[in-house]
């Protein structure tokens, strides 16, 4: 678990890093981060882009640093590039910046696996709006972040046919014994 200070650190260094990635073309190495910044955890980063005349705002792009080898703010900064690169949307630009919140959330433990065969059994494997899932399919991963689920008042069924859609499979993906899903817990840091 990360503090307050660290998780404001690292917004604010994923949207310094974001903002030479876009100039430059370069990624800044993290320099002077608080020393719980050094733990080895995942890192997804999220940009929401306020829409014109209205508080609402559209997810632009998301990216992760899942690989729980480095530290978190060495990982927030790939994160935050490659939510810049994120393939569902056109490119990201630096007109964009200004108008567009960054979310990061760190994920402490690396996901636990659900070895389940039928939906009462992922029911009772994750709690809905406390865990976010991943599932990992081939080369094809998809992340649902638990405040999404909880947003979007889904059933543990909705949940797992979005997680499949976002993966780039038919929602009955989660199904297939080829599909693995894990769960995980994350602290949550916005602008």
């Amino acid at each position: 678990m990360i503090s307050e200070q660290s998780g404001d650190y690292l917004v604010r260094a994923a949207r310094a890093v974001i903002q030479d990635y876009l100039r430059h073309n370069k990624i800044s190495k993290p320099e002077g981060y608080p020393v719980d910044l050094n733990e080895k955890n995942g890192v997804i980063v999220e940009l929401f882009k306020k829409l014109p005349s209205s508080a609402q705002k559209e997810l632009r792009g998301s990216g992760g640093s899942l690989s729980f080898n480095k530290p978190a703010a060495h990982a927030c900064a790939e994160a935050a590039v490659a939510a810049c690169g994120d393939k569902r949307f056109a490119a990201f630009s630096m007109q964009e910046l200004p108008v567009t919140k960054i979310h990061v959330s760190v994920i402490g433990e690396e996901p636990k696996q659900i070895f389940a065969k039928s939906l009462t059994e992922y029911m009772r494997a994750f709690t809905q709006g406390q865990e976010g899932l991943i599932m990992r399919k081939g080369a094809s991963t998809g992340i649902l972040m638990p405040q999404i689920i909880l947003q979007n008042k889904w059933s543990a069924v909705e949940a797992l046919e979005n997680l499949s859609q976002k993966t780039g499979m038919d929602k009955d993906a989660w199904k297939n014994n080829a599909a693995k899903i894990f769960t995980f817990k994350a602290q949550l840091f916005k602008e």
